[in-house]
């Protein structure tokens, strides 16, 4: 009678292992698939909210009391990207041996 008992426990327990690891199995593949759907969810809200349009503005200052070979009559840049940053950069002057450069960020 212990054989059988013992025998019935092991059939009945092959048969739910299966059945268990396929559960678990399922299981497994909807946290993936959810995990994944949030990634791509997020990357594409973030992606479409950084749309940002960037203006380039570059000028020279022409001006009689400006000497043609002076670090004040080389071009400069100016960089606008959207409402919130600037760049603006010169050519590096020989002369004092300074490059400027100045970046904003409003707030």
């Amino acid at each position: 009678m212990k054989l059988r008992e013992n025998h019935m426990i092991e059939s009945s327990d092959s048969h739910s292992t299966p059945r268990l690891r396929a559960r678990a199995l399922r299981g497994r593949l909807v946290l993936r698939l959810a995990f994944i759907i949030a990634v791509t969810s997020l990357s594409v809200l973030t992606s479409a909210a950084q749309t940002i349009d960037m203006t380039k503005i570059v000028f020279r200052r022409a001006d009689p009391s400006v000497a043609p070979d002076s670090a004040d009559a080389k071009p400069r840049t100016i960089y606008i990207a959207g409402e919130k940053y600037t760049r603006v950069e010169s050519e590096p002057d020989p002369v004092k041996h300074t490059h400027m450069l100045i970046v904003t960020q409003r707030a």
